[in-house]
């Protein structure tokens, strides 16, 4: 029977070697930072706020029972609260301040025990010394008048928003009646998109519209970085 016809044999040591190369070829894969593709899933939340400059009563210290007039603000702006009527005026404990306690001292010999507690020195070791206590510090009270008066400060009055899922947020939302002379208003938003790619998620918070729309497309690319729990590198891939 001729083997001219027959298929040639892999020697078992040439076999060897390519499955190991395969196989070192198959874990450097498995090893080395990769970049992949994705999906991302995006929820936001959009909230109005009317914040109102108001009056309220406040207790606190006082130096010399000291009134310092308000200002109002304008545009929402440059204001001060001051404080007026200050009243109901008692001693009180308005701060603490830290003093340096009286080392104390006597004379003994210098052993390694007063080194370590450093009330000598090493060079004095053996020496009959003044062996003093490491210097130290505590806190007092600070007294002072503590009295109750009043004055302006922001409040939160009222608020609208909204939230949901996907990439089709309002471009705004809106408060109920214009904003008054000592109000002010504020828009909030936030954004997150979930990203899954390469077996793997993370969640990027974003802060403005426009950036969170460049995920529209709902798929992005990632570095996937050996041993790292998280992607990196996340990029939205534009819409067709």
């Amino acid at each position: 029977m001729s083997s001219l016809n027959s298929a040639p044999l892999l020697s078992p040591t040439l076999s060897s070697r390519m499955a190991i190369a395969l196989a070192l070829a198959l874990l450097m894969s498995a090893c080395s930072d990769q970049v992949v593709t994705g999906t991302a899933t995006g929820t936001w939340r959009i909230a109005a706020n009317r914040w109102t400059y108001t009056q309220v009563t406040q207790s606190g210290c006082v130096p010399d029972r000291e009134e310092v007039p308000a200002v109002m603000p304008i545009d929402g702006a440059g204001e001060r609260g001051g404080r007026q009527n200050v009243r109901d005026c008692a001693q009180a404990t308005c701060d603490t301040r830290e003093v340096t306690v009286a080392r104390k001292c006597s004379t003994g010999t210098c052993s390694q025990y007063a080194v370590s507690a450093g009330r000598c020195s090493p060079s004095e070791l053996g020496r009959t010394v003044e062996l003093c206590e490491r210097e130290t510090t505590q806190k007092v009270a600070v007294k002072g008048t503590r009295c109750t008066y009043d004055t302006w400060e922001w409040k939160l009055t009222d608020q609208a928003e909204q939230f949901g899922d996907g990439f089709a947020p309002p471009e705004a939302v809106g408060l109920a009646g214009p904003v008054g002379p000592l109000q002010r208003a504020e828009v909030s938003e936030n954004y997150s998109v979930l990203v899954e790619a390469g077996g793997r998620t993370s969640t990027e918070f974003i802060q403005s519209r426009e950036h969170y729309l460049m995920f529209a497309s709902g798929k992005v690319t990632a570095l996937k970085v050996r041993g790292a729990p998280l992607l990196t590198q996340i990029h939205p891939v534009p819409g067709s």
